[in-house]
């Protein structure tokens, strides 16, 4: 019995591959000095530290804070501000399918 075995033929194209690879490089090298030639300004961009960093923001009293916030919503949900409370406006939908008094039946 013979061995009959042939290779699989080499069909990646690895000079086109390389080329274009390096083409590309090229490419990026050429726009980027494009850039650097004809915007003369990007060769002198200084820009100065702060002679001072700002202390950084910290919340005196988060919890309290937390809660002022939390009642000022609940108090939003419960009708305050000229607004219709949570369970005025369920049964208002319930009742009329709508919060539109104009589209009511």
């Amino acid at each position: 019995m013979a061995n009959n075995t042939k290779s699989e033929p080499d069909v990646f194209p690895g000079m086109a591959t390389g080329a274009a690879m390096l083409g590309i490089m090229a490419f990026v090298v050429l726009c980027v000095g494009a850039v650097w030639w004809f915007y003369p300004s990007v060769h002198h961009v200084r820009v100065a530290p702060p002679d001072t960093f700002p202390a950084p923001r910290l919340e005196i009293a988060p919890v309290e804070d937390y809660a002022t916030y939390f009642a000022r919503q609940k108090a939003l949900l419960a009708g305050g501000g000229d607004r219709t409370s949570i369970e005025d406006a369920m049964s208002a939908i319930i009742r009329t399918g709508t919060l539109d008094p104009e589209a009511a039946p």
